[in-house]
């Protein structure tokens, strides 16, 4: 399973965003409860501090982010260039690697999307965080 992923008011909520690129390790822990040896390509604002995994040039966030995540097994495998709406980002990603067939979206912004008709979107509240 393939998750695009977004990380403010999904692995954090509202409430810890005064510290930026923070995590919450009870949003985190259900994420990764739910979501076993998922494979996570970024499409949150945090995508600009990974580069690859296990590289040196990521940022300390990134290597905080995998990790929590590698605990549960879970790898980030990749991110999505900059688009202006994110289902597009993800439109395209999913063209150049077309043997990802099997995938979610998970996001707490729906205006990050041309559309309000996206099917693989879930949508997470970002004052809780994911649940």
């Amino acid at each position: 399973m393939f998750i695009f992923l977004d990380i403010d008011g999904v692995l954090n909520k509202e409430s810890d965003w005064s510290k930026p690129f923070s995590l919450s390790s009870d949003c985190i822990r259900r994420f990764c409860e739910k979501y076993r040896e998922a494979r996570i390509i970024l499409i949150s604002s945090w995508k600009n501090g990974f580069i690859s995994s296990h590289n040196e040039k990521n940022t300390p966030q990134i290597k905080e982010l995998e990790a929590q995540l590698d605990r549960y097994g879970i790898r980030i495998v990749g991110k999505v260039c900059d688009n202006r709406y994110r289902d597009y980002a993800v439109r395209d990603y999913l063209k150049e690697h077309p043997s990802i067939k099997e995938y979610v979206v998970v996001d707490d912004d729906i205006k990050e999307y041309s559309s309000k008709d996206i099917s693989h979107l879930r949508l997470v509240d970002s004052k809780v965080g994911f649940r």
